[in-house]
């Protein structure tokens, strides 16, 4: 399934925008828009959403999908 161009111009809540910013899915700018709000805003709030994340340093272990520079 394509987006069409009313797909992506659908308002979204902030909630899914920062979800799709966390994984790199989508444009700020085009998010920030869709939500309604201004990017510098939809950035500063996105600073805090990261920062409730706390990121497991194992995280690496559970890759499964080889990349460079095994494959070549």
């Amino acid at each position: 399934m394509h987006a069409t161009q009313s797909d992506s111009s659908a308002v979204i809540a902030l909630e899914e925008a920062l979800h799709m910013m966390y994984q790199g899915e989508e444009n700020t700018a085009k998010l920030a828009e869709r939500a309604g709000m201004h990017k510098t805003e939809l950035q500063q709030v996105f600073c805090d959403f990261v920062a409730s994340r706390p990121l497991d340093p194992d995280v690496w272990q559970k890759d499964i999908e080889m990349s460079w520079p095994y494959i070549t």
